[in-house]
């Protein structure tokens, strides 16, 4: 039997009045009061964890053999090693978890239960990028509460959507009400839209559901929108199997497939994925990949391309910019076409390229210099600045990693020449601190 004190509690308040999320040994559990004696009951008898996660609405959820003074069940939830905050899901991604919620509160309505709570802390995305509903503790009878978690639902998730559905130019805001940052009465005013609401729960979820499948999203076309046609994506899977081609006639992504499989990480940060071709291709390997992509635009086409796919791999898209690496870091980090656009485009030198890239991975990284720079067959710009060169970046990079290497292959006509450069045996922090102390560790 474990003391309450032997689990970390996150979180500054309780909501759920049934339930409490706490942490042992890096793992989560679901931690259930005597006073939901009933509602377990019900959870085993109807078997509703069973139905809910056969329907993909919440994580892999069983019984743990572990007991805590004070609860009289302990329930652990599945969890993989990438999440995404609400923040930085693609818009369709949102959209997808506001009909998740729908569905769920649908399905719980069949037992006579419904969610308490309606914000988008409460999904976790696993799998194939599915948002899923962890917080079994937030199921309660509807007896004597049949508007239960609408009002926040619409605030927190409905709402931000309606808002980025008027245009492109309101997805900041939409990403910031994602988080229930906005009051409910100032997203009525800047929408224009004022839902309310009568009748059956039955009714106002199919109303709900009916509506939020009407929101569409523009996106103004940009370099890196239509970087990859569906065509180039639709290439890096096998429909059947969802195992990498072979690339005999891309050199490129042959070599980058060959240091997959000799490295073989277990997750993986693609930094800058667009389409997500080496996304795909890690995660096929058998990695678990987040796919870091700045534009929405690109990053809700590659969601579109992965979700009717092989449900085996793992990959979680992220809409952000390169950065706060010990946020999101991998095994190994991808960085591939980025190095000069960093460079060019946001005006970083390469010392700083080097540390931001290392600031993503434990202990490798797979990069690329353009020796063209912005160019395909002759430079851009015309020169090339002095500062901008391959022996700077790999001097650079030899302060992370202990090996950096240079790959050199032949690309085909008519195509810009890429190098590749392989680091390997990252340096440690603490490693950093006493070697090269002027270096800020990663």
């Amino acid at each position: 039997m474990l003391n309450i004190n032997d689990l970390e509690w996150p979180g500054i308040k309780f909501i759920d009045p049934s339930c409490r999320t706490g942490r042992y040994k890096k793992k989560f559990y679901k931690a259930f009061l005597p006073c939901a004696k009933d509602i377990l009951l019900d959870f085993k008898n109807k078997k509703i964890l069973e139905t809910l996660y056969a329907e993909n609405l919440i994580p892999e959820t069983t019984k743990s053999k572990i007991k805590v003074d004070g609860f009289i069940e302990i329930y652990r939830q599945k969890t993989e090693n990438y999440n995404v905050k609400s923040k930085y899901w693609p818009t369709t991604l949102s959209k997808e978890a506001c009909l998740a919620y729908i569905k769920l509160n649908q399905t719980l309505l069949k037992y006579g239960y419904g969610c308490i709570d309606g914000h988008t802390n409460n999904f976790i995305i696993q799998r194939n990028s599915k948002p899923l509903w962890c917080d079994i503790g937030s199921f309660i009878p509807t007896n004597n509460y049949p508007y239960i978690g609408l009002n926040e639902f619409i605030k927190c998730m409905l709402y931000p959507l309606i808002l980025r559905s008027q245009g492109e130019i309101f997805d900041p805001l939409m990403r910031e009400a994602l988080d229930g940052k906005i009051p409910i009465n100032l997203m009525k005013k800047v929408t224009g839209v004022d839902i309310a609401y009568a009748g059956t729960r039955e009714n106002i979820l199919k109303h709900l559901e009916n509506f939020t499948n009407t929101l569409t999203f523009d996106w103004k076309k940009t370099t890196w929108s239509e970087y990859y046609t569906d065509e180039n994506i639709s290439q890096s899977f096998n429909i059947n199997n969802c195992r990498a081609i072979n690339w005999k006639n891309e050199p490129r992504k042959l070599v980058i497939s060959r240091l997959l499989k000799i490295l073989n990480p277990k997750t993986v940060i693609d930094l800058g994925s667009n389409a997500g071709v080496f996304s795909i291709m890690a995660a096929t390997n058998g990695a678990e990949v987040l796919s870091v992509e700045p534009d929405d635009a690109a990053a809700c086409k590659f969601l579109k391309n992965i979700q009717n796919k092989d449900k085996g791999i793992k990959i979680k898209i992220m809409v952000d910019k390169v950065g706060n690496g010990h946020e999101k870091r991998g095994e190994l980090a991808l960085a591939l076409a980025l190095t000069h656009h960093m460079f060019f485009t946001h005006e970083y030198r390469l010392p700083i390229i080097a540390r931001e890239l290392a600031s993503h991975t434990s202990n490798s990284l797979i990069t690329e210099f353009m020796p063209m720079g912005l160019g395909k067959l002759k430079p851009i710009p015309d020169p090339l600045p002095e500062n901008y060169n391959l022996t700077i970046l790999t001097n650079e990079l030899t302060k992370y990693f202990k090996n950096v290497e240079i790959i050199d292959y032949d690309m085909p006509k008519n195509r810009a020449k890429r190098i590749l450069i392989l680091c390997t045996n990252k340096i440690s922090d603490s490693a950093l601190r006493k070697i090269k102390p002027e270096i800020r560790p990663t």
